[in-house]
């Protein structure tokens, strides 16, 4: 299944109006940086996806497994605009930490490798740790450019 979004400047601070599938949703920037802070910026919904994906994963998972889940949640860090920090020379994508705090019926031992399973079936987790090919189109005249992943 193809899976879709689009974003739409709203020509207010740095307000986008996001369209996922058939939900649509505000992001913005913090105010310190020219934004509303309406919404969460971009990197925010980027980890929002990843700690969404791990914690759907581990669901998934421990349904297919009878693991019954007491709690969990996913905890994910990382990732910083260099102008948020006033520092030019950052490489943004330098390191993401996560993390689950899991309460079910496992020892350590086996929290531990159900967590690493869980991982391991994050779709975004797999994007994140591996080059996607990414291909910019021209919308005018259907021109193509490969971007080097």
């Amino acid at each position: 299944m193809e899976i879709t979004a689009s974003a739409t400047y709203l020509h207010k601070g740095y307000q986008v109006q996001n369209n996922a599938g058939h939900h649509t949703l505000i992001s913005d920037r913090m105010r310190e940086v020219g934004g509303t802070d309406l919404g969460p910026d971009s990197m925010q919904l980027l980890m929002a996806s990843f700690a969404t994906s791990l914690c759907s994963s581990a669901v998934s998972l421990a349904k297919k497994e009878n693991v019954s889940l007491k709690e969990l949640s996913v905890s994910v860090k990382g990732l910083v605009y260099p102008e948020y920090i006033k520092q030019d020379n950052i490489n943004p994508f330098n390191k993401i930490e996560f993390s689950f705090h899991l309460k079910a019926n496992l020892s350590e031992k086996e929290k531990m490798a159900f967590l690493k399973r869980a991982q391991e079936t994050s779709m975004v987790y797999h994007i994140l740790q591996h080059p996607t090919a990414l291909t910019l189109v021209n919308e005018e005249n259907g021109d193509t450019l490969n971007c080097p992943a």
